[in-house]
């Protein structure tokens, strides 16, 4: 079974861009992604990005997309391409609005989805150690 998923990093990208934390925020949207279908089985196997800005600066998407590809590196998943669009009058320069989309793939008997979930079972919860999505670090590390 394919399993998908797609996010944005939301208020994140704003921080990341304005303490000059970009290359946080592809690992931040990339392990975002892979938490999300892993917690039902699915291995990931690609990404696409889309970036979309009021002004294109050569720079800062560089260092976008070169994090979100390291990111997909490390989890095992390939970033197969994706969309930037420049869109003045829409948004001002210095805006960026991200997001992607992931694909993995689950036998369909492994499927993580709840419905063995049984009385007795047991829950953890894990505290939070910063600022970061589903259990990865902004800057990459595992919590």
């Amino acid at each position: 079974m394919l399993v998908l998923k797609a996010e944005e990093p939301g208020s994140k990208q704003l921080l990341a861009l304005k303490h000059d934390r970009i290359q946080s925020i592809g690992y931040d949207l990339v392990n975002h992604l892979v938490n999300d279908i892993i917690v039902m089985g699915a291995k990931p196997l690609a990404v696409l990005d889309t970036i979309i800005c009021g002004k294109l600066e050569k720079q800062v998407v560089v260092k976008i997309v070169k994090s979100i590809a390291k990111a997909c590196r490390e989890q095992e998943c390939t970033l197969v391409g994706g969309e930037t669009s420049e869109q003045p009058g829409v948004l001002s320069t210095g805006t960026y609005v991200l997001c992607a989309s992931i694909v993995g793939v689950v036998d369909k008997s492994r499927i993580i989805d709840g419905s063995r979930i049984e009385l007795g079972d047991c829950i953890l919860g894990l505290a939070s150690n910063g600022l970061h999505t589903n259990g990865q670090k902004a800057d990459g590390g595992k919590t």
